[in-house]
């Protein structure tokens, strides 16, 4: 509380911990609360807050704080938050929730469809559920919204790979290393592959 009262007070203190940093975001959302800036009683500046208090929590690593935080944030965007959606996928993903970490994925890429690293990720997770058809769909769809990503690329070579399909993923590794040498898991994932196979 001393943070935020000397905030109050003109001190223009920083937060000293997550603790402090959420509790002037619950502070804001406070605040902000009865003033709805948006259709249908949307408070932006309050969704916004909630996510920030996720984003606290992510970095004070507590992942079921940082999903509840991101799940309401959601709830206060209306439903519209794709980030939101997205980082609370991340989180589930953290608490062994891979299938609703992805029921999660495909509502941040409705909402955005060009939302590539919630695409990158929805293809990630369905690879990892074993649904190897909708990952490579996912992947193209991150691929065609932004071609040099070089994580997409990486992506869609470890997919290629389960599906046996190497030839591919070779190329698939070799092109998201010409976009980013210093992507780490497509050098291991290329040397891997030619160790292996």
């Amino acid at each position: 509380m001393a943070v935020l009262n000397g905030l109050s007070e003109g001190q223009g203190q920083s937060p000293t911990s997550i603790a402090d940093a959420v509790e002037m975001f619950e502070l804001c959302i406070s605040a902000v609360q009865p003033y709805a800036t948006g259709p249908d009683g949307l408070n932006r500046m309050a969704a916004a807050a909630r996510y920030n208090v996720g984003r606290c929590y992510e970095h004070g690593r507590s992942a079921g704080d940082a999903a509840d935080a991101y799940r309401t944030a959601f709830g206060m965007s209306h439903d519209t938050d794709s980030k939101a959606a997205c980082n609370l996928a991340s989180m589930l993903l953290k608490l062994d929730q891979p299938q609703e970490a992805q029921s999660w994925l495909e509502r941040a890429c409705a909402i955005n469809p060009a939302d590539s690293l919630a695409n990158v990720n929805l293809a990630i997770v369905a690879m990892e559920n074993g649904n190897l058809d909708r990952a490579r769909a996912v992947i193209q769809t991150a691929l065609a919204s932004n071609p040099g990503n070089a994580r997409a690329h990486n992506t869609s070579g470890a997919i290629y790979q389960r599906c046996g399909m190497l030839e591919q993923g070779g190329s698939a590794f070799t092109r998201a290393l010409e976009l980013d040498p210093l992507e780490e898991d497509a050098t291991l994932n290329l040397d891997a592959l030619d160790h292996y196979y």
